[in-house]
Formats: structure tokens, C-alpha cells, sequence
């Protein structure tokens, strides 16, 4: 096993979005976390499944207010929308952690980012 890899789907096809057969990116996701699972290095391994994105078909909490990282405003272009800088974070992203050391069926509600 190398020490850290990227494992991505055909996003053509098993992106767990619209317009793909969100099926088909289950099925990829399971195969990875049985392969996972079945290796002989399961004991060493950390396999953490995140998203670069919402996706918007799971989440029914706004994101909560945050603190502006410094008070330079954000730029905005001419013609564009302005908004609120950097005030409140981005709606949640979904995360798993799969490993022999993670507590079985443990939720955590520490906010974190993607820092």
C-alpha cells in the first residue's frame, strides 16, 4: 500500500450527482471501503471519504455565522453580487472515517473545515 492515495470514481458515470445513477456511485463507494476492509494492511490503514462539495441532498441546517478571517472585504468584481465576505461558513460536507480505530458508529459535532 503506498502511504497515502486519491481514490476518485468515473465522475462521468458514478458521481454520486445528477445527472448519474447515484446508485452506481454507491455501488464504487462500497467496493472501495469492502476492498479496504478485506486487505491484509486493514490494520494500518485510515480511509477517510469526503466530498469537494455539498451536493445539497442531504443537509437541512444553514450554515452557521463564522468569524471574518481579517477585515480586508472580499473582492468583488464589477457587475457581480456583492455578499457577506467570509461571515458564515459553507453549507456542512459530509465525512467518514473508516478503520479499525474508529469508534463504531461515532458522530462527532466539532465543527471543522476543510483547513
Amino acid at each position: 500500500m503506498p502511504g497515502f492515495a486519491l481514490v476518485d470514481p468515473d465522475f462521468s458515470r458514478a458521481s454520486q450527482e445528477n445527472p448519474q445513477d447515484m446508485t452506481v456511485g454507491e455501488r464504487f463507494m462500497a467496493d472501495v471501503v469492502h476492498a479496504v476492509g478485506d486487505s491484509p494492511a486493514w490494520r494500518k490503514i485510515l480511509l477517510v471519504i469526503t466530498y469537494d462539495e455539498h451536493g445539497g441532498y442531504y443537509d437541512h441546517v444553514p450554515p452557521p455565522p463564522a468569524l471574518a478571517p481579517d477585515p480586508v472585504p472580499p473582492v468583488v468584481a464589477p457587475g457581480q453580487s456583492a455578499y457577506d465576505g467570509f461571515h458564515r461558513y459553507g453549507f456542512r460536507v459530509p465525512a467518514v472515517v473508516v478503520s479499525p480505530y474508529a469508534v463504531p458508529n461515532g458522530v462527532t459535532h466539532t465543527l471543522y473545515d476543510h483547513t
